[in-house]
């Protein structure tokens, strides 16, 4: 996973997504993760444990800059 200005850039073993910025629709942050709407019933989850304390606060600005429904 990769999270840039541009959005997030997911790659596994077999394929890979792309998702820019402007096809979120909501943005949560828990106690342990952040979870990523792009419907109201879709969601990608991110957990915290995978990103460093910088991790955690840049996707936080991330957030905040280009989901307008992040809390």
């Amino acid at each position: 996973m990769l999270i840039d200005a541009e959005g997030v850039h997911w790659r596994w073993n077999g394929g890979s997504s792309d998702v820019a910025w402007k096809n979120y629709i909501r943005g949560l942050e828990g106690k342990d993760q952040f979870l990523l709407y792009t419907s109201p019933a879709c969601f990608n989850i991110i957990p915290k444990r995978v990103l460093t304390q910088e991790g955690v606060l840049e996707l936080q600005g991330l957030l905040k800059k280009n989901i307008s429904d992040s809390g």
